[in-house]
C-alpha cells in the first residue's frame, strides 16, 4: 500500500511539475527537479530533452548552474557544452552559487581548451588552480571528446573522481589516443555486467586481452586436403559483411549492393551474411521490433544473423571470430556455398576465411580500406601504439591467407605489397556507381525555390561531414569566391562528426545565408539535390587514408553529368581527368581552390562539356555492372564458375 501512494505521489508531483512549466517556460528552476533525476539516473535521452529545454529558459533566479554541467556530462554531446557556456555567460548573473560551484569557471575553461594544441598543456596548468580544476577540466574535456586534453589530464583524474559511465567514456577515449595504461586502469575499475559502461569498459578489456592473437602466432585453420566437406553448388558464393542496406545506408553497403546485384546479373547465386546481432548496434524501439533476418533487394539474398537482438562485440577477437565462423559455416552449409567472399574489416575477413578452411572451400578478402591507416592520418603518433600494430598484423594475416584479395583501389594494394602479400594476389576493383539510378536530371526548381536557390549557381557535396573531407578549406575559398561573384551559393548536405564545428566556421565567416546546411537527407531525395547543383567539389586533406581509400560520392555526381572540382590527392588523379571529366586543385591550397571554382562559376559551357564527358566516363569504365563483371572474373579464376539459380525458400 505504502508503495502504490508513493508511486501515486510522484506522479502527481510530477504532473504538477508540468504545469507549472507550461505556466512559466522561462523558468529554469522548475525544470531542475527532473533534469536532475535524469542525469542521476544516467537516461541519456531524457536528459538531452530537458537540456534542451533548459537552455530554452531566461530566468535562472535561484538556480545553481552545477546542474546543468551534471546534464552536459551525462547527455555526451560534445557541442552541449558550449551552448551550456553561452548560457552561464548569458545568465550567470542570476544563478545562486556556492563555494563549491563549477559553472563560474566554465567560460574561461572552454577559452583554454580551445587554443592550438601546441602550447595546451601549458595553458592547463595556468589555469588549473586546485586539484579539483583538473577534475572539472576532465569531465569537461571527456564531455567535448577532446582527446589531447584527455592524456594530458588524465594522471590527476582517479576512478573515484568519476562516474561509472564517465569511467567508462574516459577509459575508451584514452584507449583510443594511445594513453593505453590509464586507459585500461580505468576500464578495469567499471564494474562488470550487461550496461552500456560494462560494454565500453570491455571493448578496452578486450582489445588489451586479442592483442595474444599476435603474440601466440595464431592464424586460420589450414586448408583441406580432402576437399569440401559438401557438394558445393555452382556459382553459390557467400559474402562475409561488415553491414547491409536496408539497414545501413553507408558507401560500403552500396557498393555491397551494387556489386552483388551485378554478380546476380553475371549468374551468380549470392547471399550475404551480416556479423551476430546486426543491424540491433544501429536500431532502437520500433525500428528494432521490425527487423527480419532474411530479405532480398535486386536478387541479392541478405541473412541477418540476429543473435537474439545481442550485438556481438567485436573484443575479444577470439570470440567474435568463433561466433561469426560458426553462423557463416551453418549458412554456407544451407547455401552449398562454392566460395566465401569476405569484405573489409579483418575481423569479418577472418571469421569467413576460418569457415572457408572448415569447410574446404576458397576465400577471397575484398580490402576496401585499413582502419588503422584511419586513425594514423588523424593521429600520427597511433602508429607506434599496440592498437596499430595489431590492427596492421590482422589485416596483414587476412590478406595474406586468403585465396586472392580484391583491393578498391591501386593505393591499397600497394600498402597490402608493401606488407608482404603478393601482388599476383591482388586485383583491384575500383567503386563505382548505378548509371541507371543516377542519371542527369531536369533541375529540381520547386527544391531550389524551397532552398532559396533561384537563379543561383550552386556548389553542392553531399556526404559525410568527417575531418578529412577539408570542409574548412572550402567554406575558406568559397568566402573569397562571394565576394568576387555574389550570386554564387554553396549546400552542405549530410551530417556527421564535423557538422557543429563547420556551422561555427560559418557563423564566424558571416555567411549563414549563403552556406545552406540542411542537415542528411533521405537517401531517395539525393538526386533531387544533385540536380540542382552545378559544381561538385572534393576538397580532401592529404592523409594515408585520404591518398588511397576511394570516396563514391564523386561517381554519383559524375554519373548525374555534374562537374567535379578536387584536390589532387593520388586517389583523385585516377578519377578525374584534370579538364576532360573534371578539374583539380592543389591539395590544401585555398587559393588554387578558388581559381578553379572560378573558372567553372564564370564559364557554364565549361561546366557543360566536364559534366557530359564525365558521365560518358563513368558509364564506360565505373557502372557496377561493369566492376561486376571483373569480380566475376577474379571467381573464374579460382574455378567458381556461374551456374543455374534455384529457387530459394
Amino acid at each position: 500500500m505504502r508503495l502504490g501512494i508513493r508511486t501515486t505521489g510522484r506522479r502527481v508531483r510530477a504532473r504538477l511539475r508540468r504545469r507549472a512549466r507550461e505556466r512559466h517556460p522561462e523558468r529554469l528552476r522548475l525544470l531542475v527537479p527532473d533534469l536532475r533525476a535524469a542525469s542521476a539516473a544516467n537516461r541519456i535521452g531524457a536528459t538531452r530533452t530537458l537540456l534542451d529545454a533548459a537552455l530554452a529558459t531566461t530566468d535562472a533566479s535561484g538556480v545553481d548552474l552545477d546542474v546543468l554541467l551534471d546534464a552536459g556530462y551525462t547527455a555526451d554531446v560534445a557541442h552541449e557544452m558550449r551552448r551550456i557556456t553561452a548560457y552561464v555567460r548569458e545568465h550567470g548573473d542570476q544563478a545562486a552559487r556556492t563555494s563549491a560551484s563549477q559553472f563560474p569557471r566554465l567560460p574561461s575553461l572552454l577559452g583554454t581548451l580551445d587554443g592550438p594544441r601546441e602550447d595546451l598543456e601549458q595553458r592547463l596548468d595556468a589555469w588549473a588552480q586546485t586539484p579539483a580544476d583538473r577534475v572539472l577540466a576532465f569531465k569537461v574535456a571527456l564531455a567535448m571528446k577532446l582527446s589531447p586534453a584527455l592524456v594530458l589530464l588524465a594522471p590527476h583524474v582517479t576512478p573515484a573522481d568519476l562516474t561509472v559511465p564517465q569511467l567508462s567514456r574516459a577509459a575508451l577515449a584514452l584507449w583510443r589516443a594511445g594513453a593505453n595504461d590509464r586507459g585500461l586502469e580505468l576500464a578495469r575499475a567499471v564494474p562488470p555486467g550487461s550496461t552500456a559502461s560494462a560494454k565500453r569498459a570491455r571493448m578496452v578489456t578486450g582489445e588489451h586481452e586479442s592483442f595474444a592473437l599476435m603474440e601466440s602466432g595464431w592464424t586460420v585453420p589450414p586448408r583441406r586436403d580432402d576437399g569440401p566437406v559438401y557438394p558445393p553448388q555452382a556459382g553459390s558464393v557467400l559474402h562475409v559483411l561488415h553491414n547491409s542496406l536496408p539497414y545501413r545506408r553507408t558507401g560500403a553497403a552500396n557498393r555491397t549492393q551494387g556489386l552483388l546485384s551485378g554478380l546476380v546479373r553475371e549468374g551468380y547465386a549470392i547471399t550475404g551474411v551480416t556479423p551476430p546481432g546486426f543491424p540491433y548496434d544501429d536500431l532502437t524501439g520500433e525500428a528494432a521490433r521490425a527487423v527480419v533476418a532474411r530479405h532480398e533487394i535486386d536478387g541479392v539474398v541478405y541473412q541477418h544473423l540476429l543473435n537474439d537482438g545481442v550485438v556481438l562485440p567485436r573484443f575479444p577477437v577470439q570470440e567474435f571470430i568463433a561466433t561469426y565462423s560458426a553462423g557463416i559455416i551453418e549458412h554456407a552449409r544451407k547455401e552449398s556455398a562454392a566460395l566465401i567472399h569476405a569484405a573489409s574489416n579483418s575481423y569479418n575477413a577472418l571469421s569467413g576465411l576460418t569457415a572457408a578452411r572448415e569447410l574446404g572451400i576458397p576465400a577471397i578478402y575484398e580490402v576496401r580500406g585499413l582502419y588503422e591507416e584511419v586513425r594514423r592520418s588523424k593521429n600520427p603518433a597511433h602508429a607506434s601504439t599496440p592498437q596499430y600494430a595489431f590492427a596492421s598484423h590482422l589485416e596483414t594475416l587476412a590478406a595474406t591467407e586468403a585465396d586472392h584479395v580484391i583491393a578498391i583501389t591501386d593505393g591499397l594494394k600497394d600498402t597490402l605489397v608493401g606488407r608482404g602479400v603478393p601482388a599476383d594476389s591482388i586485383t583491384v576493383v575500383p567503386n563505382g556507381v548505378d548509371t541507371e539510378r543516377f542519371r542527369p536530371l531536369p533541375r529540381d526548381d520547386e527544391l531550389a525555390r524551397r532552398l532559396g536557390l533561384e537563379g543561383k549557381v550552386v556548389i553542392g557535396y553531399l556526404g559525410s561531414l568527417n575531418w578529412y573531407e577539408g570542409h574548412e578549406l572550402l567554406f575558406e575559398a568559397f568566402a573569397t569566391l562571394h565576394e568576387r561573384h555574389p550570386d554564387v551559393r554553396l549546400l552542405v548536405v549530410g551530417a556527421g562528426a564535423r557538422l557543429d564545428h563547420l556551422k561555427r566556421v560559418r557563423a564566424k565567416l558571416g555567411l549563414e545565408d549563403e552556406i545552406l546546411m540542411p542537415g542528411s537527407v533521405p537517401f531517395e531525395e539525393i538526386e533531387s539535390y544533385y540536380s540542382i547543383v552545378d559544381i561538385a567539389p572534393v576538397t580532401r586533406l592529404s592523409s594515408p587514408v585520404t591518398e588511397t581509400v576511394s570516396p563514391l560520392k564523386p561517381f554519383e555526381a559524375m554519373a548525374m553529368g555534374k562537374v567535379v572540382v578536387s584536390s589532387d590527392v593520388a586517389i583523385m588523379t585516377e578519377i578525374v581527368d584534370d579538364g576532360r571529366t573534371g578539374l583539380l586543385f592543389r591539395k590544401e591550397d585555398a587559393a588554387s581552390l578558388v581559381e578553379t571554382l572560378e573558372r567553372l562559376v564564370t564559364d557554364p559551357e565549361l561546366r557543360a562539356r566536364l559534366g557530359s564527358q564525365a558521365r560518358e566516363w563513368v558509364v564506360a569504365e565505373r557502372d557496377w555492372r561493369i566492376l561486376a563483371g571483373r569480380v566475376a572474373g577474379v571467381y573464374r579464376a579460382l574455378g567458381i564458375e556461374p551456374g543455374p539459380i534455384t529457387q530459394r525458400v
